[in-house]
């Protein structure tokens, strides 16, 4: 544990002392409604704190225009200031109590859970984004390495010519050409087996394999069929 998540937890502790010390010099004798304000004071400190660990960096705002971290923050406040009055007030009933604290929640919940799956989704696709991006750059790199490596001019030209459509295919991808994209892969891997034996053939007929693939893979994505 770090010292900074160390003096996080230490700030977060101070309301809960604080708090909790003013709230207990005034006894122990309180009536539901109190106990009830308590309670809900405390959930929502908790969701404030917990909040941007499930939220995946904040990405996506809520309805308000709030981020879910600011969301909850508001949240916390608004059940602070009603939970004081509550307190302060001290009274017998509480049902009225109950019911303004568990709408708070309840908007609160109806505004936060659709960001929240709002950020799992562009987290999702940022990660699947990041993926193909690195099936097509590593693939392109390892090409081109070795074409500046080729000895034979007819192989330098091919793998090129191979390294040129890698780089200017589509980045993005789909599940029906996710089988081409696994033998380019290993094609690729071929090739430089082939590459390191000074094959002449052996590595032209690799690489007009790979191109052959290549040029499925994408034209799969255009058309979708």
């Amino acid at each position: 544990m770090t010292k900074k998540s160390v003096f996080r937890i230490l700030l977060s502790l101070v309301f809960l002392c604080v708090f909790n010390v003013l709230f207990f010099l005034t006894g122990t004798s309180h009536p539901t409604s109190v106990w009830i304000a308590y309670g809900f004071i405390h959930f929502a400190y908790a969701a404030m704190l917990l909040t941007p660990a499930v939220s995946a960096k904040n990405r996506a705002a809520t309805v308000t225009g709030l981020s879910v971290t600011a969301l909850s923050a508001v949240y916390f406040a608004a059940v602070l200031v009603v939970g004081i009055v509550c307190i302060l007030l001290h009274k017998d009933t509480y049902i009225f109590e109950l019911v303004v604290f568990i709408l708070l929640t309840g908007v609160w919940a109806v505004l936060l859970l659709p960001a929240l799956i709002a950020n799992e989704n562009t987290a999702e696709a940022l990660e699947r984004s990041a993926k193909e991006r690195f099936f097509l750059s590593d693939g392109a790199s390892r090409v081109r390495l070795l074409a500046e490596a080729a000895g034979d001019a007819q192989c330098k030209k091919e793998l090129e010519r191979l390294y040129d459509l890698l780089h200017t295919s589509p980045a993005r991808s789909d599940p029906s050409v996710q089988m081409l994209e696994y033998d380019i892969s290993r094609e690729i891997a071929s090739l430089e087996e082939l590459a390191a034996g000074s094959n002449a053939s052996a590595v032209l007929a690799a690489a007009a394999r790979i191109t052959n693939l290549v040029k499925e893979r994408n034209r799969k994505l255009r058309t979708g069929v």
